[in-house]
């Protein structure tokens, strides 16, 4: 792969890594939101186990997105640093590269589309 192509998907990650980080600020400063106003709800609606077993189901929810996002932005960091030693684009199982057209749709992966595909089936 050459530097310009390096460089297009070194731009790519860095950008998808900006708005996960960004989806990351907004999931959190939600959650510390709702807390405080949780609290407030809760006060008001001891006895609604509903209202209570929505709050906790949200807070879950939250949690579980939180996690799986900063899980997202370490595989994209480690996609940057493969462009950084020169493994970037090479299929861990195989060896091959990786398409250009696989990486612009994910540009973490370490798979070719035929090694994936023998994982997944």
């Amino acid at each position: 792969m050459n530097r310009k192509e390096l460089g297009y998907f070194r731009s790519l990650i860095l950008q998808k890594r900006e708005e996960a980080l960004q989806n990351v600020e907004l999931m959190e400063s939600n959650s510390n939101g709702s807390n405080k106003a949780d609290a407030r709800e809760d006060s008001r609606y001891t006895s609604h186990l509903a209202e209570q077993g929505s709050v906790t189901m949200e807070k879950e929810l939250n949690s579980y997105f939180g996690t799986r996002t900063r899980k997202y932005i370490a595989q994209l960091d480690a996609a940057l640093h493969r462009i950084e030693d020169g493994s970037y684009g090479i299929c861990i199982d195989c060896g091959k590269p990786i398409s250009r057209e696989r990486l612009a749709e994910v540009p973490h992966t370490r798979h070719c589309v035929p090694c994936k595909t023998k994982k997944s089936g």
